[in-house]
């Protein structure tokens, strides 16, 4: 069953990025919520299948993208936090995070710190 819903949350996930993509192209900005892409966009608001709710968005400030994301197999909202659970030792894939975040861009900052933190053979 959780593999299941995982499977539809992400679906939504891929159909809710693909509303806002259009939603930008047509308007040439981000949408401030969800509820601005239904019903053009997208038919209703997106289902996190991992709780029942709708999934989590919102504007990230100072960088102009957004972060979307599921609750994630816990069902517990952790305000978007991609941090590796506790019983998993690294990130492979967006279920691996305490929230399943729709992967965005590294900023600057974050690929300085990964170039720095990067082990040197």
């Amino acid at each position: 069953m959780k593999r299941w819903c995982k499977r539809l949350a992400y679906q939504q996930m891929v159909l809710t990025v693909l509303g806002i993509q259009r939603y930008r192209l047509r308007t040439g900005r981000l949408p401030a919520q969800l509820s601005e892409l239904v019903p053009e966009y997208l038919a209703a608001l997106p289902h996190d299948f991992m709780d029942g709710k709708a999934l989590r968005y919102r504007l990230r400030p100072g960088d102009g993208d957004f972060l979307l994301y599921s609750v994630g197999e816990d069902g517990k909202d952790d305000g978007g936090d991609p941090v590796p659970q506790a019983d998993k030792k690294s990130y492979r894939q967006i279920w691996d995070g305490r929230d399943a975040v729709w992967p965005s861009a590294a900023t600057a900052d974050d690929a300085k710190l990964a170039v720095g933190t990067r082990k040197h053979d």
